[in-house]
């Protein structure tokens, strides 16, 4: 019964999530888009306080997987990884304070994204999604592609945004 319960969750979840979608071409952190070249992301935010691999074992950011070398930016709120062949995707952004702001089309995201705000953008869907990780998460694909983004919620506001691929 168990089981059963389990899958009927998931059937429903997936339908949900393909339901909404995002469009990678819409974000915009300081003037970048989210890919950016190295030089065009250096320029707009400055040296990077570290650079280092990342060195994951599966998906679209992995060495191994991918027969590639990745890079990571990292702005302490905001890391860029990518390489460049590739250029650099925004991975993560912290909203530690009212400063870190993405914009999303005409919509400004920033430490006080509440839930509802988050779906008057992206659809009423996302209460749905987000019961089922008791208000903490939400992953949304984007258009026509297997990754996507995790906006993740703490006291009803918006934390973080990381990017997610499949393995």
């Amino acid at each position: 019964m168990k089981r059963l319960s389990l899958i009927i969750f998931l059937i429903i979840i997936y339908k949900v999530c393909i339901a909404q979608s995002i469009d990678f071409d819409l974000f915009e952190y300081r003037g970048l888009s989210f890919f950016s070249a190295k030089f065009e992301i250096e320029e707009k935010l400055g040296k990077p306080l570290k650079i280092y691999e990342p060195n994951y074992d599966c998906g679209f950011l992995s060495s191994h997987t991918q027969s590639t070398i990745y890079f990571s930016l990292d702005y302490d709120n905001v890391i860029f990884t990518g390489n460049k062949t590739e250029k650099y995707l925004l991975e993560f952004i912290y909203f530690i304070d009212k400063s870190t702001k993405l914009k999303y089309g005409e919509y400004t995201l920033s430490n006080e994204t509440t839930i509802d705000d988050l779906a008057e953008i992206f659809g009423n869907n996302i209460h749905n999604i987000l019961k089922a990780t008791n208000n903490k998460s939400v992953y949304l694909a984007a258009k026509n592609a297997d990754d996507g983004l995790i906006f993740s919620f703490l006291y009803g506001k918006l934390d973080k945004i990381e990017y997610w691929s499949p393995c």
